[in-house]
């Protein structure tokens, strides 16, 4: 880290101590990096590297910043994460995670009825749960749901039968 000292330009003396953080996974560098894009670059990969979201705050950038939370909702599958991230951000995230955790309930975070009847839809299909289709609460979702499993139910019965 003596040798980045010695770089006289900032941005290039940024550069040198983000990568000697990130080889060391040492976040107390990052502190000390004067340059605010890789003050912000040390901060997003060490943040994703160890999972540690409450340094994500501390990213400037706000691309960067929401770059930095939904990477590590995605990997920890913490959906509180998603609330974190602009509107259409946040609503793919619980989608997604919903989706990974195959969690029916997280389908009530999402904004509008339609989005949350549709990940509900989508978790019933994934988890084969046939009742999952009366938490539907758009009546068009719920017939397709029913009849998406009436059609597995006759496939299976098909397939049994000529076996």
């Amino acid at each position: 880290i003596n040798v980045c000292n010695l770089i006289v330009s900032e941005m290039t003396k940024g550069n040198c101590q983000q990568q000697f953080a990130e080889i060391n996974n040492d976040k107390t560098i990052c502190q000390s990096i004067n340059d605010s894009y890789w003050k912000d670059n040390c901060y997003l990969n060490y943040a994703i590297k160890n999972n540690a979201e409450g340094l994500c705050i501390l990213v400037k950038n706000i691309e960067d910043r929401g770059q930095c939370f939904k990477t590590i909702a995605f990997a920890t599958n913490k959906d509180i994460l998603c609330e974190h991230l602009q509107s259409q951000g946040r609503e793919v995230c619980i989608f997604t995670i919903a989706k990974a955790t195959k969690n029916i309930e997280l389908c009530t975070n999402l904004k509008t009825p339609l989005d949350q009847d549709s990940c509900r839809i989508k978790i019933a299909t994934l988890t084969n749960q046939t009742n999952s289709c009366n938490l539907i609460k758009i009546d068009q979702i719920r017939t397709d749901c029913k009849e998406y499993f009436k059609g597995i139910l006759k496939k299976e019965t098909v397939n049994s039968s000529s076996k």
